[in-house]
C-alpha cells in the first residue's frame, strides 16, 4: 500500500501559500472567494494519472478564519482524495458511453449541499460539467480529446463510512472522493455546513493539476 497523497506531496504542500494560489488563479482567470469568513475555496488537485487504484490526489480547502473581532487569517487545509474514477470502474464502466472523468477547470456554483445517493450529506452536482468519457475499458485514464457537458452525478463525497482505505475500489466512477471518513465528517463537512449557513447551499469547485502548484 502506497503513501497517502498528503505524504507524497508534503514538499509541495509545505511551501503552499495563499499568494501562490492567487497566482494560479490569476493565470487561469479563476475566482478566489475572499469576502467574509468561511467563504470556501474548494480546489481539487489531480496528481497522478497513472495509478488508478489508490487515493493519490489532493483537495485544498482555503478560506478566511476569524482571529479576534473583525480580524481574519487565511487557512489552507489539504486532504487525500481521488479526482478520477478507479481502475475497476474504468475497466467496467457503469455508463455505456464510458467512464466519466472531470475536465480540469473552475466551475462556479456547480455543486450544492445535498445527499449522496440519498444516503448522507455531500456536495452533489448542480449544473452540467465537462466530462471526458473513457470507453477503452483498460485501467488507464483517457483525459484528452472530446468532452461533453453532462449531468452525471459527479459528487464530492467520502469513501468508506468506517475506515480509511487506500484502494478506491467502486467508490468513484468519476466523483471527487475523500479517502478518510474522519477528514470528511470531522473537518470538511462542518466547514461546508458553516459556509452554507452563511452564503447558501451552492458551492464552486476548481480542479487543477499538481504541476500548477509546482511551478508557482
Amino acid at each position: 500500500m502506497g503513501k497517502s497523497a498528503i505524504d507524497t506531496h508534503a514538499d509541495v504542500l509545505a511551501g503552499l501559500t495563499i499568494d501562490k494560489l492567487r497566482k494560479i488563479a490569476k493565470a487561469k482567470q479563476y475566482q478566489i472567494f475572499d469576502k467574509g469568513q468561511y467563504n470556501l475555496n474548494i480546489w481539487g488537485v489531480r496528481c497522478d494519472t497513472e495509478n488508478t487504484k489508490e487515493f493519490n490526489d489532493l483537495m485544498l480547502v482555503f478560506y478566511k478564519e476569524p482571529i479576534s473581532g473583525a480580524a481574519t487569517k487565511w487557512v489552507i487545509k489539504a486532504f487525500s482524495i481521488t479526482t478520477d474514477p478507479s481502475d475497476l470502474n474504468l475497466i467496467n464502466p457503469i455508463n455505456s458511453k464510458g467512464c466519466a472523468i472531470l475536465k480540469e477547470g473552475q466551475y462556479i456554483s456547480a455543486f450544492k449541499l445535498g445527499l449522496h445517493k440519498g444516503d448522507y450529506k455531500a456536495l452533489v452536482q448542480n449544473t452540467p460539467l465537462p466530462l471526458y468519457r473513457d470507453f477503452d475499458k483498460n485501467d488507464k485514464l483517457n483525459i484528452s480529446g472530446k468532452y461533453n457537458y453532462e449531468m452525471a452525478g459527479i459528487n464530492i463525497h467520502r469513501a468508506s463510512k468506517w475506515k480509511i482505505s487506500r484502494m478506491i475500489g467502486l467508490y468513484s466512477a468519476g466523483c471527487q472522493v475523500f479517502e478518510s471518513v474522519r477528514d470528511y465528517e470531522d473537518q470538511f463537512m462542518p466547514l461546508v455546513e458553516q459556509a452554507a449557513f452563511l452564503y447558501g447551499k451552492l458551492f464552486s469547485y476548481t480542479l487543477i493539476n499538481i504541476e500548477d502548484l509546482k511551478h508557482v
